[in-house]
C-alpha cells in the first residue's frame, strides 16, 4: 500500500515536468520561427511543389497574406485542424493563401490522405520550409503578411483558434 501511494504521489510530478517541458519545447519553437521573420528573403526563395506536381516560390504569392500549415497525414492535432483550413481556404480565399505543407512522412501518403478527403486547399510537400521555419510541433501555423514577413505563429491545435483570430485580422 506505501509503496502505491509513492507512485501516486510520482503522478503529479512526472505530469508537471512534461508539462513544462512540452511548454518549453513550444516556446522555443515559436521564438526560433519568430527570428525566421529577419530572413523572409530566403523564405520567400524556398522552392515549394505542390500535390500536382507545380513547383513555385513564397514570394510568387506576395500580394495578400499566406497561412502556412505543417502537417502530416499520421498526426491527429493535424488531422482535427484540416476541415477549420478547408473552411477557411472557403471564407477567405479572395484575401488569403492557405498552404497545407505536408511534412515527415513521404508525399504520397499526403497526397493520399488529401485526395480521400477531398479537400479543395492547396497541398504543398516541401521538407525546406519546415527546415527554414525549424519546424518542431506539428501541427505548426504560420501566418505571413502580404510581404512575407512572420506576423504570427501558432504550435499544436485549439478548433476555431485560428479561424476567429484571422476573422479579427482580415
Amino acid at each position: 500500500m506505501l509503496k502505491t501511494l509513492k507512485w501516486l504521489g510520482l503522478v503529479p510530478l512526472i505530469g508537471i515536468i512534461i508539462s513544462w517541458h512540452s511548454q518549453s519545447h513550444y516556446n522555443n519553437n515559436v521564438e526560433d520561427i519568430f527570428t525566421i521573420a529577419s530572413q523572409s528573403e530566403r523564405t520567400l526563395k524556398a522552392p515549394v511543389k505542390d500535390f500536382s506536381g507545380e513547383i513555385f516560390y513564397l514570394s510568387d504569392l506576395q500580394g495578400k497574406p499566406v497561412l502556412l500549415d505543417f502537417w502530416a497525414s499520421w498526426c491527429p492535432p493535424c488531422r482535427a485542424s484540416m476541415p477549420e483550413l478547408e473552411i477557411m481556404h472557403k471564407q477567405y480565399a479572395d484575401k488569403l493563401t492557405i498552404l497545407a505543407v505536408n511534412i515527415l512522412e513521404p508525399p504520397e501518403d499526403g497526397i493520399k490522405y488529401a485526395l480521400e478527403n477531398n479537400y479543395s486547399l492547396r497541398f504543398v510537400h516541401s521538407r525546406k520550409l519546415a527546415e527554414i521555419f525549424k519546424i518542431k510541433v506539428l501541427p505548426t501555423k504560420i501566418l505571413l503578411d502580404s510581404k512575407g514577413r512572420v506576423i504570427w505563429a501558432s504550435t499544436g491545435h485549439v478548433p476555431f483558434l485560428t479561424h476567429k483570430w484571422l476573422e479579427n485580422q482580415l
